[in-house]
């Protein structure tokens, strides 16, 4: 009977040590670029939290603790003052409660860098109120959809050269221009 708790504990201990090294190797598309001004506000920690219409992107379960309807907008520029750079984020996010049993998110986002690259997400959520006296407990599901576009329109073309000195002296000289 004492075995039981003891298994358990080390199955869990070990498999919980051992994920963060197994996911460490894999690298989301869906990286965070700063969405919202609260979660950035609370240095990333707002995915602990996400009580409001930022919860969709941060953690899905928090689409369920909103009890009221909520939305939010965000424009961000990065290097302003620096001509010829466009580096912008846009972000809009949308929570509906739904009485006792949680509520439903949806959030749009965009990465523009410099007209070169463009990056959107859609994203889809439901929170659920899985315990709603204390200690609270909230579930959720998102479905994202991850939109990536390259605008490159000009021809590159590389010129390179390599010299090689005869066999007695072995020096190798090389020569390259790139993107002319």
């Amino acid at each position: 009977m004492k075995r039981k708790p003891v298994r358990l504990f080390l199955v869990l201990f070990f498999a919980l040590h051992l994920t963060p090294y197994t996911l460490s190797d894999v690298e989301a598309a869906f990286r965070d670029m700063g969405w919202g001004a609260r979660p950035q506000g609370m240095g990333g920690a707002f995915v602990a939290i996400a009580d409001d219409a930022n919860g969709p992107m941060w953690n899905p379960a928090g689409s369920g603790q909103p009890g009221e309807r909520m939305g939010t907008f965000m424009y961000s520029r990065f290097y302003a003052g620096l001509k010829g750079v466009d580096l912008s984020l846009r972000y809009f996010s949308y929570v509906h409660p739904i009485e006792n049993v949680g509520g439903l998110g949806a959030n749009w986002a965009t990465y523009n860098g410099n007209d070169l690259y463009t990056e959107n997400t859609l994203s889809l959520t439901s929170g659920w109120i899985l315990r709603g006296r204390e200690p609270e407990l909230y579930g959720g599901l998102s479905v994202k959809y991850l939109q990536h576009q390259y605008h490159w329109d000009e021809e590159i073309m590389d010129l390179s050269l390599i010299h090689i000195s005869e066999p007695t002296r072995p020096l190798y000289i090389s020569y390259a221009v790139f993107c002319l």
